[in-house]
């Protein structure tokens, strides 16, 4: 009783205050506004600077910085460079590449990161205020997201890819955070705050109307982790109980999908389609009954980046050169392949050095028979991401990045609190 009632005391001062409201807006500016619409990506880069510059003056320019915050600077720095550097032996010319990789995603990241680190110096407890953060900001970007969507059209033609459309950007844009942030969302709302399980409904809502298949696995799985690690680890009847329950959930939903002709014609159809397409390759796809386009069209991309990784195994095409050299003129699809083809095996190595290093901290920071909730809650997004990854780029998407940074953080900050700091002068 006294741990409950301990914890209870902890996070009954993680509440959404005015001084919450930066860090939102900063969230949605990163989440939110990089779109194609004309003034959107200045308006964003304006801002963020703004805000850093307003956190930095409040303090004097004295910067305190953490351990984990710094870490994750230096080695999207590191990453970042090995980039640019690349179009000494790149194939073809990639510097718009490399100029929109600095300006769009690095720039806004590096001052994300900075103003994480000023705002948790701030506040008490920052575990779950910025994952608060994180989740209300994304809302705001769903809310965005689906104005723009021609939402009748979508139910009557059963075209789930005009979601957000209206926003000149890929829907899988938004459906990807949409997936990765309702784990988070549904880690808040089954361990602190029931009120968020309404947000987790509307993440939901939007991806269903986007028709996102990986979205919807990747969030079917990472909600069913979260519920069966809550609580006491070692009650393994729990566990199983809960196991049991999803799994007669997930079928019955899967009966309805199939059953009822709206929801096969917008989710059904390609679900199955997608599920039989795994480990097929393009030659098998193409042979099935119903061919999946989209499905085959990945299959050829993987297959051609897996060819020219063979060509260029060290240090690979150079950044973003990769669809000059397939058959459909677009990148992998594939964040593994992507990297391996682009940047070799020195940029793989790169890249997944951060996920290895802060699973190798999750797994030693942790008591004999316990882990803190914020570790769960990591593992649990981190094995959503490399799933995510098989069929979409990451390493250069703040939207990708920003939600992985933030649990890193707060399970850094549960566990070790503000040892590591060094100040900046």
């Amino acid at each position: 009783m006294a741990n409950v009632s301990s914890e209870s005391r902890r996070f009954k001062y993680e509440v959404i205050e005015g001084k919450d409201w930066a860090l939102i807006v900063l969230f949605f500016l990163q989440l939110g506004m990089q779109t194609n619409k004309v003034y959107d990506k200045p308006i964003s880069f304006i801002l963020t600077i703004a805000i850093t510059l307003g956190l930095l003056f409040k303090h004097k320019f004295r910067l305190y910085i953490s351990r984990v915050i710094g870490k994750s600077i230096i080695w999207y720095t590191i990453l970042v460079m090995f980039c640019t550097f690349s179009f000494l032996w790149a194939t073809d010319i990639n510097r718009i590449y490399i100029n929109s990789l600095i300006s769009d995603v690095y720039i806004p990241l590096i001052l994300t990161l900075i103003c994480i680190n000023i705002y948790i110096m701030e506040v008490e407890y920052p575990s779950l205020r910025i994952l608060k953060c994180l989740v209300i900001a994304e809302a705001l970007t769903a809310i965005r997201a689906l104005i723009n969507s021609p939402i009748i059209k979508i139910i009557t033609t059963f075209d789930t890819r005009l979601y957000a459309n209206g926003l000149g950007v890929n829907y899988n844009h938004y459906t990807t955070q949409f997936a990765l942030i309702f784990i988070i969302c549904m880690f808040i709302s089954e361990n602190f705050d029931k009120k968020y399980r309404w947000i987790s409904l509307f993440l939901v809502f939007n991806i269903f109307i986007s028709g996102s298949r990986k979205a919807i696995i990747v969030s079917a799985i990472g909600s069913a982790l979260i519920i069966i690690f809550k609580g006491n680890f070692r009650n393994v009847l729990t566990k199983l109980k809960r196991v049991c329950f999803i799994v007669i959930i997930a079928m019955c939903i899967l009966v309805v999908i199939v059953r009822v002709p709206f929801l096969y014609n917008m989710l059904g159809k390609n679900l199955i389609l997608a599920v039989k397409s795994i480990g097929q390759s393009a030659e098998e796809i193409a042979l099935n009954e119903v061919i999946d386009h989209s499905a085959h069209g990945r299959a050829v991309l993987r297959e051609n980046a897996f060819e020219q990784f063979l060509l260029h195994p060290f240090i690979g095409l150079g950044y973003y050169c990769f669809q000059f050299h397939n058959t459909y003129g677009l990148y992998a699809h594939n964040n593994y392949l992507e990297l391996l083809a682009d940047l070799g095996i020195i940029g793989f190595i790169l890249y997944y050095y951060y996920y290895a290093s802060c699973f190798v901290y999750a797994i030693k920071n942790r008591n004999k028979h316990k882990i803190n909730k914020f570790t769960v809650l990591f593992l649990t997004f981190l094995a959503c991401q490399i799933i995510i990854e098989y069929s979409h780029i990451t390493f250069f998407r703040t939207y990708a990045l920003i939600p992985l940074f933030v649990v890193t953080i707060s399970m850094f900050y549960e566990s070790r609190g503000r040892e590591g700091i060094v100040q900046l002068k």
